[in-house]
């Protein structure tokens, strides 16, 4: 917009300054995330975009904090070795509304091997089978 601002003294003097004014559109971008590990692979991890509002004209930067990024909307990432992260992710409009959010992701490495043994019970066979849950203790890094 241009606006002026006129100034009279007794109808002797005017003078007139005017400049232009921009207003910006609101930026009521409000950040967050949620993710979950890969049950098949704990070091891969599904990040969920839960930006308010949904904004089609919104663009999204993940930092995982390894060193990685993204510009997907819902992006998978995949870390070398476990740790804690910081997983930030900047929401924005082009250059007018920016917004960003952070959380720390600790990622874990799982190693556990499932085992049982089974014995068929031989004093009342027709109860059926014992079982008896063998693997070892659950570990993670």
């Amino acid at each position: 917009y241009e606006v002026c601002l006129i100034m009279r003294i007794d109808g002797v003097c005017e003078k007139t300054f005017c400049t232009k004014v921009i207003i910006l559109p609101a930026c009521n971008l409000q950040p967050n995330f949620s993710w979950t590990a890969d049950i098949s692979n704990p070091l891969k991890y599904k990040f969920t975009n839960q930006t308010a509002p949904a904004s089609t004209a919104a663009q999204a930067r993940w930092s995982f904090g390894d060193g990685a990024s993204s510009n997907e909307w819902n992006p998978t990432h995949e870390y070398k070795q476990a740790g804690v992260y910081t997983v930030c992710l900047k929401v924005y409009i082009s250059n007018t509304c920016v917004k960003e959010i952070c959380k720390q992701v600790v990622v874990r490495a799982c190693t556990i091997e499932p085992n049982f043994s089974w014995l068929s019970d031989s004093i009342y066979p027709l109860r059926g089978v014992q079982f008896r849950n063998t693997t070892p203790a659950l570990t993670t890094q």
